[in-house]
């Protein structure tokens, strides 16, 4: 089962994505620019991806991804100046910056 919630930071509005599966839910939080996930996601699979994408320390709940620390990037994060051990919340700030 895939659940969303509407996430409201400041005043920027994202969506949170929750993949329910039997072992192990996943976690997501995203804007129309890119993405907070978990270290189930490879760096390296992502890297070529157009969106923002930033690899998360911790990744539970919502709010863990808001709130621990960002443990890679790819390059396009990178180059908005989003860096390892910023907070998701930093990170989302960032990415919303983004020109489209």
């Amino acid at each position: 089962m895939v659940n969303l919630k509407r996430y409201q930071i400041d005043d920027l509005h994202v969506i949170g994505i929750e993949i329910d599966l039997p072992a192990n839910p996943v976690y997501i939080i995203s804007n129309t620019h890119g993405f907070l996930c978990g270290q189930i996601f490879s760096r390296s699979y992502l890297e070529g991806s157009r969106a923002c994408v930033c690899i998360m320390k911790e990744d539970r709940s919502f709010n863990h991804l808001l709130d621990s620390c960002v443990l890679s990037v790819n390059k396009k994060a990178e180059s908005l100046g989003i860096k390892t051990g910023m907070s998701g919340r930093e990170a989302i700030k960032k990415m919303h910056q983004m020109e489209i």
